[in-house]
């Protein structure tokens, strides 16, 4: 997630990342999310994600799958808060 996803993907446009998606907005009865992707190296893309405006449980459109997985009911709850970072590990060629 990122705090500005146009500012961000501009920034990174200007230096040297391709776009794959241009900032986007959905929207849906919880709010707004922003969204831009931009490709990098290899096959590898980025989607920068904004969601201070959105109170849903993913991204507008998403519906919880009607089945539901037995251990959630006995296990405490695990709060994802944000990703740290991600490593991107190209082959030698």
């Amino acid at each position: 997630m990122v705090e500005n996803t146009k500012a961000i993907y501009a920034y990174a446009i200007a230096h040297g990342g391709i776009s794959v998606q241009a900032p986007i907005e959905l929207t849906d009865q919880d709010g707004t999310v922003i969204t831009a992707s931009i490709k990098t190296y290899g096959d590898t893309t980025h989607t920068f994600v904004e969601r201070k405006n959105y109170k849903g449980s993913f991204l507008p459109g998403y519906k919880p799958h009607h089945l539901t997985e037995k251990f959630n009911e006995v296990l405490p709850a695990i709060r994802f808060e944000k990703v740290d970072h991600i490593v991107g590990n190209q082959p030698d060629k």
